[in-house]
């Protein structure tokens, strides 16, 4: 799961830069011993919080989030089930009238869906066969001969039961996307549907494992042929004579909207079973090619040999979408439903203690699932007036959620997110923190506002210093101020996978993000894993 999850990352240059110009704890900052030089001691002040689950009731699934995308089900007791179904627009490669040729005739499909898979761990296997035919027949293989190698890899971006198999089928939908359109998902799945065909174009069962085929010279450095890692789905043959082949010249795929609108509005990739597990992949990736023959316009020599009564060739289609660089039109959608009646993640919504705060915090990826975090404004006002009035220096701020391992084993994400939403001139205002925004160098190495969660690390932080700073020392006010903690991260830029894409926090990765985790907060029985803003200063 780590391929398809980013963090954001901070040099050391930077976060001295912020003030921070004493030494301290090696738990200040996560720095470790003496990075920061000076002759003053470190202290920390532990500061209350209020924290509570939270839930919205939609969550944007469309090409604005869906730098990844989703299929599948997955169901357990805590959280419950969540399903997914993937829409997807298509063009063909070439546009315009096309000649097929006399007596086309379709004779193959191939869509192939990439997954994620681990290209430095040892493959699950690797079969080597002989094509080259010679006489008489020898099974050695010599450097010169073609192979066939066929190689098993364990899919690397599956969340649930793993062990499984689901039923993928592939169906074409009715209802027209356009990409000025925002799409969301209800967490009921209420919202108005995209409809398909009943018919299935496509059917595959899909697991843990994925094959590649490649086809080269034993001893060369370049393959004949490699294709795609990932699913590969054969499409039903008719439905593209149909589709593709009969509709040459009547202008149905003469140009892009035309085939968007009225031929092929897009495929729709969803699950029969109720439980299995969620499949994360890009969706740029997927490809797809139409195999065809016709009869060979030119007749048969006297005496040729090699003559072939019907010729092959190959019609492409396209996904590209907004992910992919460079760009594309294809629209994107994800349709997710969330069924969290009766479990402790469905109560912990359903009652939050928004006075006191709650003693478990529940995140679920793929919902609209969150928690709210409120800081102790009288204490703040302490720091303050410490910071003016005692010669106090912040040098470090940040929350220490501790993870619930004792009761609520799950995979651990490597990421939780956060941002800032307050009141300003009686408008909603959510946006970054200025510790994401300034103290950020590139993705994924060293991280300052929330880094990767490793080993047998047993919390998450979220660094928040510098937003501290300006609220004790420069007086910054945030009216009705909450911190809005999710799971997952902020998507990097297409074109640079070092930067955040937007500076809006809702363009996070929680659509596809699959992970479910349990938190303690600050109404923990458990003392030291209570919930507290930790606050590192020094004294002039």
């Amino acid at each position: 799961m780590k391929n398809f999850l980013n963090v954001l990352s901070v040099s050391i240059a930077m976060v001295i830069a912020m003030g921070a110009v004493v030494s301290c704890e090696d738990e200040a900052l996560g720095l470790g011993n003496n990075v920061i030089g000076g002759e003053a001691d470190g202290n920390v002040r532990s500061l209350d919080v209020i924290a509570y689950n939270d839930t919205v009731d939609t969550i944007r699934s469309d090409r604005f989030v869906l730098q990844n995308a989703t299929f599948g089900v997955y169901k357990e007791g805590v959280f419950g089930s969540t399903s997914s179904k993937f829409y997807a627009q298509f063009r063909p490669s070439t546009i315009g009238d096309t000649d097929f040729g006399k007596e086309p005739k379709v004779d193959s499909v191939r869509l192939i869906i990439p997954v994620f898979y681990n290209t430095t761990a040892k493959p699950i296997s690797r079969d080597i066969i002989k094509l080259t035919k010679i006489n008489p027949p020898s099974t050695k293989i010599e450097d010169a001969d073609t192979i066939l190698i066929t190689t098993k890899y364990a899919v690397d971006s599956l969340y649930g039961n793993k062990d499984l198999k689901m039923t993928l089928k592939v169906r074409d939908i009715n209802t027209p996307l356009f990409r000025d359109t925002k799409y969301f998902s209800k967490l009921d799945g209420s919202q108005s549907p995209i409809t398909t065909n009943s018919t299935t174009i496509g059917t595959l069962t899909v697991g843990s494992t994925v094959e590649n085929k490649v086809v080269k010279v034993k001893n060369a450095t370049t393959s004949i042929y490699s294709e795609t890692v990932g699913y590969k789905i054969s499409l039903d043959n008719d439905y593209f004579n149909e589709k593709i082949v009969k509709n040459a010249k009547t202008g149905l795929i003469g140009d892009y909207a035309t085939f968007i609108r009225e031929n092929i509005k897009g495929f729709e990739f969803s699950v029969e079973e109720d439980n299995g597990f969620i499949v994360n992949f890009k969706p740029n990736g997927i490809s797809m090619n139409m195999y065809y023959s016709y009869k060979n316009p030119v007749d048969k020599k006297e005496g040729e040999k090699n003559y072939k009564e019907r010729l092959s060739s190959t019609y492409g289609f396209d996904f590209a979408n907004q992910w992919t660089v460079g760009g594309g039109s294809n629209v994107l959608v994800n349709q997710i439903k969330n069924d969290f009646n009766g479990t402790a993640f469905g109560n912990a919504v359903a009652n939050p203690n928004k006075t006191e705060g709650d003693a478990r915090l529940y995140l679920n990826g793929m919902s609209g699932s969150q928690v709210n975090l409120k800081f102790n404004q009288t204490q703040i006002d302490s720091i303050k007036s410490d910071v003016k009035n005692r010669g106090m220096v912040i040098i470090g701020a940040k929350l220490k959620f501790f993870l619930d391992n004792e009761t609520n084993k799950f995979p651990k994400p490597p990421y939780i997110v956060a941002w800032n939403n307050y009141k300003k001139d009686s408008k909603n205002i959510s946006e970054l923190y200025s510790d994401v925004l300034d103290f950020y160098n590139a993705y994924p190495n060293s991280v300052h506002f929330n880094p990767m969660i490793k080993g047998d690390t047993d919390y998450y932080t979220i660094d928040v210093t510098k937003h501290l700073k300006s609220m004790v020392e420069k007086g910054t006010a945030y009216d009705n101020q909450s911190m809005i903690i999710a799971m997952g991260n902020f998507i990097t830029s297409v074109t640079d996978a070092t930067t955040i894409n937007s500076v809006n926090p809702y363009q996070n990765n929680r659509a596809y993000n699959p992970y479910r985790i349990v938190l303690h907060g600050n109404k923990s029985e458990i003392e030291a894993k209570k919930l507290k803003l930790l606050v590192y200063y020094s004294v002039k």
